[in-house]
């Protein structure tokens, strides 16, 4: 019976968290930037058994997009508990061959992105007293991978850290899940 936002739930661990929760009867929230039919395949999975679904293309680091996709999933779903920020840009370039371009996309998804989800879906949480926030990092970090990776990966952890101390009082739980390779 509760309401999961899911950022890049058109693939990989967008959506089996998607069908997971689906079939734990949560409603969904699903987002990509850019592959609508894949995201629009996981939704019609997640109809088939039998919760609601709102599927929208969303670009998580334009606020705009991200205000209207959380006040569409407010009105048509009622509420939301739980965000999970899985969308991500991989940035596998060595530091001397990255382009500017290449170093602020990297940051914008990954950082700004769960940034925004957080800031537009938080608010929903604390009028409830109760939200769950769910972002994924990496091995990058810790292993020395990619600079550019390797830093926004760390990033999330700390934002993580931060917004947990932050929300704690309304019973809003802040977690970052590093899966490593296979």
């Amino acid at each position: 019976g509760r309401t999961v936002l899911i950022t890049g739930a058109s693939r990989n661990m967008g959506k089996l968290a998607a069908l997971t929760f689906a079939r734990e009867g949560a409603n969904l929230a699903i987002c990509t930037s850019t592959k609508t039919d894949e995201l629009n395949g996981v939704a019609d999975e997640a109809r088939a058994l039998g919760v609601k679904v709102v599927a929208e293309r969303c670009d998580i680091t334009d606020a705009a997009q991200v205000a209207a996709f959380v006040g569409k999933v407010q009105k048509e779903l009622g509420r939301l508990d739980v965000a999970v920020n899985t969308a991500g840009h991989r940035c596998r370039a060595h530091l001397a061959e990255i382009s500017l371009e290449e170093w602020n996309k990297t940051i914008a998804v990954n950082l700004t992105g769960p940034m925004l989800i957080c800031r537009y879906a938080t608010p929903l949480m604390m009028g409830r007293r109760w939200g769950r926030i769910i972002n994924i990092s990496g091995i990058a970090s810790y292993i020395g991978g990619h600079p550019t990776q390797a830093m926004v990966k760390l990033g999330i952890v700390g934002f993580t850290r931060g917004i947990a101390r932050e929300l704690g009082q309304y019973n809003i739980t802040a977690n970052c899940i590093s899966p490593g390779g296979g």
